[in-house]
């Protein structure tokens, strides 16, 4: 989604290989308001991380439906902001 608004406002595309705080980075450039989501989306890196490292301690008790959830918000926050700006 991060990738569809990048092409949409006219900036370069971040590519699948990219990170995606990085990718998030070139879509706040110049648009401080993006960074709404900023936290929500460190969580889900956080989330990622602890998998990666075989970490299960370090996730929260219920950590599918937390990752859910956050997605979800970073998801409906980005819609409703599109929708606002005449995107969709």
């Amino acid at each position: 989604m991060i990738d569809a608004l990048l092409v949409h406002s006219g900036r370069a595309r971040a590519g699948p290989e990219a990170d995606l705080l990085d990718a998030f980075r070139l879509l706040s450039r110049g648009a401080p308001s993006w960074n709404a989501v900023r936290d929500n989306l460190r969580e889900l890196v956080y989330y990622r991380n602890c998998l990666a490292l075989g970490r299960r301690d370090a996730l929260p008790a219920e950590p599918a439906r937390m990752a859910l959830r956050t997605a979800r918000h970073v998801f409906l926050y980005m819609k409703s902001r599109c929708e606002t700006e005449g995107r969709l």
